[in-house]
């Protein structure tokens, strides 16, 4: 597999760049906050890349993970698997690794029979195939006491899955009594010495989305924070709208980008061409608003398999013991003596997996590569600056030996306009403040449109699903604004001292210094509010007054089991339990829009984190200047003999001559991201 090769190199380059360019700078101050810029680079090496591949039953997601991978790892041909999502990762031996519901974990080593554990804890027995086991692991797994099978649980069970099951309850009891929270694996992990050479890579199988009861909110977690997204649907069933509605109910508004969602086409290789191109078609016009049309790519996994096998040698005798790899092959072998090309070729070029590679290394490396440029802009800055900063220092140096009176004056002359442009720089901050606190400052306004927006929304809405989305939505608009509001701060204040700099320079021979304003922005939202635990405070507060399963079942959240006394004339109201989660979202939508605000007695968040920044920012250009005044006065107190500033300068030339090349590297590597 050829996905994120030139990710890993050009990852390697800069982490090479970066330990250099350490070296270089030493203390010298050049605009980069290093603490900063060092977080980056740690996160940008621990980092992994993660594929999550997604799909309904029965669309041969297994084998189309297994034919990614180039091992046949997964179990295929079982209808429905359990609710655990199987993470694979390249190992230098393999191993298995299972959390279970209960938190107990376990471990397999190579000794192990690990594909037979592993299909093993995937399948669900045939006898349970008719019942949303995805929904009752959920219970299960979330639930200290016993769950009680009667009419009422059957009934919102009924609701959720959207299937009748008042005729399985029976079995229904029996998988509740014999499936302990021991036994539901949560998460899966597979360590296999893979062939690819991108150690990051991560290939997380999905359950089916159209499983009964749905998936695991671990799942929703990966779909939304992976670098890629697959949905494997039969080419067959494109009009079927599936994909649709797996992005607009699993894939979040905040997280969902055209670059990381792929749609997979499979079963191609069973079809003429001029079908394949008349589905695949089809389907791009009909899904063109989420995601680009080269982004729905049609394949045949089994043809990659078969293609697989060839290339590791394996014999055709063998690869046609297995039926349904015999069954495809028949036409292919018919067509090498018409095409006079080998199997293994026609077999590749069949499966179409190379296009598909190549497509999802285009677009789904977009926001990586974007990580790289910007540590790669910061390390060009950086030597810029370095190189002005030494050329001062050599020139100083020089005077020096030639004429310490006017060395002096020269000392005395940038001090004097370093503390110019000190107040320069403040003067910038007081000019930007109405922008951001004034009254009618920009982020109030927006505020109060999302304000007046989502109420409305929540009040039309029809079901607990729907009010829940307008919510995560409203939250998710927040933050973007939160996010925006520190960004428009940088920006405003970057212009403006730039527009600053080119004044004072026409005007002054110093080097100024640089400010890292990214690195004050994020110190700066560090402040900004939290959100991600509000909706867990909603359902609590619902969930008190009726039975726990019964909101649980209404929606996707989760309850703890408590013993409640019921009356029999109790009775769910649907239509009652709609207000009240309602005016439970408006109350806690409020509360969230209101902290953002200032109030009489107490300023808002953003006016605080505004605070933050400005505190960060002051903060930042006294200690530069007062590091550059120091070095001054360290410079005009040394007591050196001229052959001892005449060797500093040499040494400062010969690391000032190292600069350039490692420019033209840096200029290269963005060359080449772009």
């Amino acid at each position: 597999m050829n996905i994120g090769n030139n990710y890993k190199a050009q990852k390697k380059n800069i982490l090479d760049l970066f330990k250099i360019y350490k070296e270089k700078r030493g203390d010298t101050y050049d605009g980069n906050d290093l603490d900063h810029l060092q977080n980056r680079v740690d996160a940008l090496e621990g980092g992994k890349y993660i594929i999550t591949v997604a799909g309904e039953v029965s669309s041969g997601k297994s084998t189309f993970i297994n034919a990614l991978l180039g091992e046949e790892i997964l179990p295929t041909g079982v209808r429905q698997l359990t609710s655990a999502i199987v993470e694979i990762i390249k190992s230098e031996s393999p191993y298995l690794h299972v959390v279970y519901a209960d938190k107990s974990e376990e471990k397999y080593g190579e000794n192990d029979d690990l594909f037979s554990k592993l299909e093993t804890l995937c399948a669900i027995p045939e006898k349970y195939q008719n019942i949303p086991t995805t929904l009752l692991d959920k219970l299960i797994g979330r639930t200290k006491g016993h769950l009680i099978v009667d009419e009422q649980f059957v009934s919102h069970l009924e609701k959720r899955a959207n299937k009748r099951l008042s005729q399985h309850k029976k079995i229904l009891q029996d998988y509740i009594h014999n499936r302990k929270r021991d036994e539901i694996p949560i998460k899966i992990i597979f360590g296999y010495p893979l062939s690819w050479d991108f150690e990051e890579l991560s290939i997380v199988d999905s359950p089916g989305v159209n499983a009964l009861g749905g998936v695991q909110d671990i799942t929703h977690e990966y779909l939304n924070n992976s670098n890629a997204v697959l949905f494997v649907q039969n080419i067959q069933q494109v009009e079927l709208q599936s994909f649709r509605e797996f992005v607009e109910s699993q894939i979040s508004s905040e997280t969902r980008d055209e670059n990381t969602l792929f749609l997979i086409l499979t079963h191609a290789g069973l079809h003429p061409e001029e079908t394949i191109i008349s589905q695949t078609e089809t389907a791009r016009d009909l899904y063109s608003d989420l995601i680009r049309r080269e982004q729905i790519l049609p394949v045949d996994s089994l043809l990659k398999v078969i293609s697989n096998d060839l290339t590791k040698g394996k014999k055709l005798k063998e690869i046609r013991s297995n039926e349904i790899k015999r069954r495809i092959l028949a036409d292919y072998r018919d067509q090498v003596e018409d095409l006079e090309v080998d199997l293994e070729t026609l077999v590749s070029q069949a499966s179409r997996f190379k296009k598909m590679e190549k497509a999802i290394d285009t677009f789904a490396m977009a926001a990586p590569f974007f990580q790289l440029s910007e540590i790669l802009n910061a390390l060009k800055g950086g030597y810029e600056k370095l190189d002005k900063l030494y050329q001062e220092k050599i020139g100083l140096k020089k005077q020096k030996t030639k004429d310490p009176s006017e060395f002096a004056r020269s000392i005395e002359r940038i001090q004097k306009e370093l503390t110019d442009w000190r107040l320069i720089v403040r003067k910038s901050v007081e000019d930007v403040s109405e922008k951001f606190t004034g009254k009618d400052a920009e982020w109030k306004s927006e505020i109060e449109q999302i304000k007046l927006l989502y109420p409305e929304k929540f009040s039309d809405s029809s079901d607990i699903d729907e009010v829940r989305n307008h919510f995560e939505n409203a939250i998710n608009d927040l933050e973007k604004l939160t996010k925006s509001f520190t960004s428009s701060i940088t920006q405003e204040l970057n212009k403006r001292i730039t527009a600053e700099d080119k004044k004072f320079s026409a005007s002054h021979t110093i080097t100024l210094p640089s400010i890292d304003l990214d690195s004050i922005e994020d110190k700066s939202r560090k402040n900004a509010f939290e959100t991600k635990e509000k909706t867990k405070k909603i359902k609590k507060k619902v969930g008190e007054k009726r039975l726990w399963y019964t909101f649980y079942l209404m929606k996707k959240d989760v309850y703890e089991w408590r013993d409640v006394v019921v009356g029999k004339e109790e009775v769910f109201n649907e239509k009652k339990f709609l207000s009240e989660y309602k005016s439970v979202v408006n109350k806690s939508f409020y509360k969230v829009v209101n902290r953002l605000l200032d109030k009489p007695d107490k300023k808002g968040t953003l006016s605080r984190v505004y605070e933050k920044y400005i505190e960060l920012f002051k903060s930042m250009v006294d200690e530069i200047i007062q590091s550059r005044m120091n070095a001054l006065e360290i410079e005009l107190s040394s007591q050196q003999t001229n052959k001892e500033i005449l060797e500093e300068i040499q040494q400062l030339e010969s690391k000032k001559k190292l600069f350039p090349a490692q420019i033209k590297r840096i200029d290269e590597i963005r060359e080449d991201l772009s």
